[in-house]
């Protein structure tokens, strides 16, 4: 089976893992999974030699690879921001201390006006300062509600700066002018089970409401209804020309609001945000290991991780960025040891933001693009607490080799 575009081997890997002691362990029997995606297909097709394994297996680190993870989880990594800017001067001093090969910073801007392919790209967003309290009948801070500082997901991405002390008003849904019905939100925070982005035309927008308070719950899932402490990533339309901000709030917040609403009790709020868009850049890093035949090293397997998310976020995708940075440094390593032989095909590591930044990419760098000559390998490992033992895992693989055939990886021209 020739080891190309068509003929691809996908695998999709899952962790459940252990913050503890016995990670370390865990996470770089990971790494060599994935290296070298060192699983048995139906026959025990065998896909490198137990020397290769047996230096892999040495060298990769998983404690290395959650020193990583644990810096990059302490910033919030939004797109464009200061925050996400400095996560990919992180990687960049990585893979220069690792010693790779062709380091780039592409940078690609970001207007809300520019178009790659059929999206068009928003402007950067950076927060600074947000804080919601509840007043008490003297007018002074009673109890704070919600602090971007301690925790910036109680903030909606694309939330504007705004400073305002009013009632609190439950809309319900907030979607339909019929939740609007007999209630004065003008000049008010509005409470609300749906994303704010869907309440602000009517909201903000038509009936003159000051901010947003949103308990909107997360995707339905086995497990979304566990736990009502549980606060729910917020946007904003990124395009809205009518400034807005909303605060995000767990169900059992909510439920106490609304409770003491229903009893006829007053709730003042006073929520200061300092927060906006502005003009910058998708910022992503790229490097590689050059191939070793000359009629092949043209030809790219490219390794990809998203590495925006909010803090403290490690399993979507910080998890995956590290891991496959660990995977650069062991095998540039390896190869500079003479313990490795170069790869014929080049390697190429890509972070980048999720989805508008890969478009932002191939449109700008066509030559990334997966095509005849190019090979992908999306990496979508994540390691996610649990507890110690219990790893999950998925394998997928498309037009296996008929037993007794070369696999994929050993193939001659692999």
């Amino acid at each position: 089976m020739a080891w190309n575009a068509y003929h691809a081997f996908e695998f999709t890997l899952r962790i459940s893992t252990s913050f503890q002691i016995t990670m370390g362990r865990k996470i770089r029997n990971t790494l060599l999974i994935v290296a070298f995606v060192a699983l048995h297909v139906q026959g025990q097709i065998p896909l490198v030699s137990e020397q290769v394994v047996a230096s892999l297996h040495t060298e990769l680190s998983g404690e290395g690879a959650k020193r990583n993870l644990e810096y990059l989880t302490r910033l919030h990594r939004m797109r464009g921001s200061i925050e996400f800017n400095e996560a990919i001067r992180f990687i960049e001093g990585k893979l220069k201390e690792y010693k790779l090969e062709q380091i780039e910073v592409i940078q690609i801007q970001m207007d809300s006006k520019t178009f790659y392919g059929t999206q068009k790209s928003r402007l950067a967003w950076d927060a600074e300062f947000a804080e919601l309290w509840e007043m008490d009948n003297s007018g002074k801070p009673a109890l704070r509600i919600a602090d971007w500082q301690s925790m910036p997901i109680t903030l909606a991405e694309d939330s504007e700066s705004g400073d305002v002390t009013a009632d609190l008003v439950d809309i319900g849904t907030g979607t339909s002018e019929q939740d609007y019905s007999a209630k004065n939100v003008t000049g008010k925070l509005v409470l609300t089970s749906s994303s704010p982005d869907a309440v602000a035309p009517l909201a903000i927008e038509k009936f003159g409401a000051s901010g947003i308070i949103s308990y909107t719950q997360n995707q339905v899932t086995a497990w979304w209804k566990e736990d009502d402490n549980l606060i729910r990533w917020g946007h904003l339309n990124s395009f809205s020309l009518s400034p807005a901000f909303c605060f995000m709030i767990s169900l059992k917040q909510a439920r106490a609001f609304q409770q003491r609403l229903t009893q006829g009790e007053k709730i003042t709020l006073h929520a200061k945000v300092k927060a906006g868009r502005h003009a910058g850049f998708y910022s992503i890093v790229t490097a590689v290991i050059n191939g070793g035949d000359p009629s092949l090293q043209a030809e790219e397997v490219a390794f990809t991780c998203h590495l925006d998310h909010q803090r403290p976020g490690a399993n979507d995708n910080a998890s995956g960025s590290v891991t496959i940075l660990e995977i650069a440094r062991t095998l540039q390593k390896l190869i500079g040891e003479g313990k490795l032989e170069k790869p014929k095909r080049t390697l190429r590591f890509i972070w980048s933001p999720e989805i508008e930044g890969s478009l932002a990419l191939l449109n700008q760098r066509p030559e990334f693009a997966v095509d005849s000559r190019r090979i992908a390998l999306p990496q979508g490992t994540r390691v996610r607490p649990g507890p110690p033992g219990a790893t999950r895992a998925r394998h997928r693989a498309r037009d296996r080799p008929a037993p007794g055939a070369p696999s994929a990886l050993s193939h001659p021209d692999a």
